[in-house]
């Protein structure tokens, strides 16, 4: 829709998503966190999930807007002539170009929700821990840092990153690629 349509409703949310991206993630907490408390969601995977999706949707926004914009309209439109409704020409056409922006954008929101820390150690304190935050409790102030499970711990916590990065990764070579030779 960013790439595709001007008014003044857009620019003013996209602006408003950049505006909240540069937000530091403690401002936003701070206010939320008596809230979520009266309403009995602290220490649920539930709301760590929806406030990872909402704190991440403006950066995969923005990645798929830069994606999206090197596709050329006329592709569209020519569907648009073909008899495509609007959602077979996304489905069928705009879609699989942005397949690497897709691809792209997945990766670096699993990234950065997978690594978080802030969101969890402020509503999850026991049931819905989080890896950054076991990790934090194994470094023990008073008995000493025991190394071999901080190590064991830090590699199981990069395992999936990484089995998900080398899954995708034909996709990544292939954005990074994309427009390289003519």
């Amino acid at each position: 829709m960013y790439s595709r349509h001007r008014n003044r409703f857009l620019t003013y949310s996209a602006f408003f998503m950049i505006v909240v991206r540069m937000v530091p993630p403690i401002v936003i907490t701070l206010p939320l966190f008596p809230a979520l408390n009266y309403l009995r969601l602290s220490d649920t995977h539930v709301l760590l999930i929806v406030l990872y999706a909402t704190f991440f949707v403006s950066l995969s926004t923005w990645i798929m807007k830069a994606f999206i914009d090197q596709i050329p309209r006329e592709m569209e439109e020519a569907a648009f002539v073909d008899g495509a409704n609007l959602f077979q020409t996304v489905t069928r056409v705009t879609l699989p170009l942005a397949t690497q922006g897709l691809v792209a954008s997945a990766v670096f929101v699993f990234i950065f929700a997978w690594n978080e820390f802030l969101f969890a150690f402020i509503f999850a304190a026991n049931r819905a821990k989080t890896a950054p935050i076991i990790i934090s409790e194994m470094q023990n102030a008073v008995t000493g840092v025991e190394w071999g499970p901080l190590f064991a711990a830090a590699t199981l916590q990069v395992a999936p990153i990484l089995v998900f990065v080398l899954l995708v990764q034909r996709f990544l070579i292939a954005g990074a690629t994309v427009g390289s030779i003519k």
